[in-house]
């Protein structure tokens, strides 16, 4: 009876430190995933797509902004005819 319980207290043992071992694993692995793919390749595609795109967006407004004060001047233009 004390060898099963001996042997359990050691099964359990065991299951602990594997489940430790698979955690330590797992932070590595995120670890090498995060800092060695992630953010050295995908952030920087990511911020200059995003930046491109917000270089547009200020493009078209700029534009909008010229061709909305050259209809007013051509408006007024048309009036005072």
């Amino acid at each position: 009876m004390n060898e099963l319980v001996m042997l359990q207290c050691m099964q359990d043992l065991a299951w602990y430190w594997f489940g430790k071992g698979l955690a330590v694993a797992n932070l590595a692995y995120f670890s090498i995933n995060l800092f060695g793919f992630l953010i050295p390749r995908f952030l920087p595609r990511a911020f200059e797509r995003y930046f491109q795109e917000k270089g547009e967006i200020y493009t078209k407004s700029a534009e909008d902004k010229r061709s909305v004060v050259v209809n007013r001047t051509q408006l007024s233009e048309k009036k005072t005819d």
